[in-house]
């Protein structure tokens, strides 16, 4: 997986995106950084308790974090690992829109898009079991990828009828009629 578009790029922190959203002051954001060197806890849980953020605006500003700061991958050349796959369904891969790629040390590695990284986060961090790291990939790449690991026909007819992932196979038929001709 390479990083080369990230290496020139500053890191995006969570606390400058609630400044330039007017949630928090760069007075606030110091505190809340004195506050978490000293009890090591997370910037989101700490802005929550001290400043009353709400949890749906940090998890907004996470996700704009990755947004800016992942890296991209192509999951056609970037095979998920088999051990990774294992991690989750097929069902759970497809209602949250991102396909596991590889487990480095005790963290999955997750490919997502930016539309629906907000969905993948939620499902990291209240369903997995373990902590999640995400790259980033395109809506079509994300389909082919889907298709390819988690077919639907493991998915069974509940599943079939969401509209949005009727959406993305259709994207998926679309772009490869494109690329034949």
């Amino acid at each position: 997986m390479s990083n080369n578009t990230q290496k020139n790029r500053t890191q995006l922190r969570i606390g400058e995106i609630l400044i330039e959203q007017g949630l928090l002051t760069p007075r606030e954001v110091d505190e809340i950084l004195l506050e978490q060197e000293a009890n090591k806890k997370p910037f989101g849980v700490i802005a929550e308790w001290m400043c009353g953020i709400s949890v749906e605006a940090i998890e907004e500003a996470w996700a704009t974090q990755y947004t800016q700061n992942a890296p991209e991958i192509d999951p056609s050349v970037y095979k998920p690992r088999q051990d990774a796959m294992q991690m989750m369904t097929a069902r759970q891969a497809w209602q949250f829109r991102c396909i596991p790629m590889s487990i480095e040390g005790n963290t999955l590695v997750l490919a997502t898009t930016k539309q629906h990284i907000h969905r993948a986060l939620k499902f990291a961090t209240r369903v997995l079991s373990c902590p999640a790291y995400f790259v980033l990939t395109t809506d079509s790449k994300l389909a082919e990828a889907l298709n390819e690991h988690y077919p639907m026909s493991r998915l069974g007819d509940a599943s079939a009828t969401d509209k949005t992932m009727k959406a993305l196979m259709q994207k998926l038929r679309f772009d490869r009629f494109k690329r034949a001709g």
